[in-house]
């Protein structure tokens, strides 16, 4: 594992973001990409031994595609500015609490935890959660530990109103107005150079997770989720 590696391979596509540099660079590219790899599947194995619920993982369940979706967006950058990849069962894929990590140049290479972008099914159940069981999560997010790795507490887009279905003088009516239940760690340039510091700082974050990530997907748990049907042109 080189996290150097892929730093530099990232710092030098984010001021080279097309596909013709893309193709001359193609050996740099398959090796940040290995490399990425192996730091993957071995957090995948250090993670199981404090969570066994993520399962049988393997790094290609959890790496996002290096491409971006472009078809409806303004920048037209063929790819994205980081490699990340989210460790839970059922891979990235998954609509499961998990963890994630991503190496980005320009400070926001960062470690994660909870849940990014329910669909609206599946944060009805975690409001539910919340609203019956709202002091254990405060217990959580406000444990000394958890406070001093994530200052800034659950992290994502809010409501600007209570959600429909609660009053404002619920308890917990700022949780429940959250849409995502994010937490983030940033890493420093320094950090994410040294792969074996980078590797323990992601592991330490991810033991911090698991309270958080346990809690949410209690009440996902016989969540199933079915995409949208996609409607098609005529």
């Amino acid at each position: 594992m080189d996290t150097k590696f892929i730093y530099e391979f990232l710092v030098d596509l984010q001021q080279n973001n097309s596909r013709e540099w893309m193709t001359a660079n193609k050996s740099r590219y398959e090796r940040a990409k290995a490399e990425f790899m192996r730091l993957t599947d071995e957090v995948i194995v250090r993670t199981n031994q404090f969570d066994s619920t993520i399962g049988s993982l393997e790094a290609k369940d959890c790496i996002f595609r290096i491409h971006r979706d472009v078809r409806f967006s303004h920048d037209k950058t063929p790819y994205k500015r980081s490699m990340g990849a989210y460790v839970v069962c059922g891979g990235k894929k998954s609509m499961k609490a998990g963890y994630y990590f991503q190496i980005e140049p320009g400070g926001q290479t960062l470690v994660a935890g909870g849940l990014h972008c329910p669909p609206s099914d599946a944060l009805k159940l975690v409001r539910k959660h919340i609203s019956e069981f709202g002091d254990e999560l405060i217990n959580i997010i406000e444990a000394p530990t958890f406070k001093e790795i994530f200052p800034r507490g659950l992290e994502g887009e809010s409501l600007k109103r209570f959600p429909k279905g609660y009053s404002a003088d619920n308890p917990y009516v700022e949780i429940l107005k959250k849409k995502e239940f994010d937490v983030i760690y940033y890493c420093d340039e320094d950090m994410v150079n040294d792969t074996e510091m980078f590797l323990n700082k992601i592991v330490s974050v991810f033991k911090e997770v698991v309270p958080l990530n346990r809690f949410i997907n209690e009440a996902l748990e016989e969540y199933v989720f079915i995409p949208p049907q996609i409607k098609k042109r005529n």
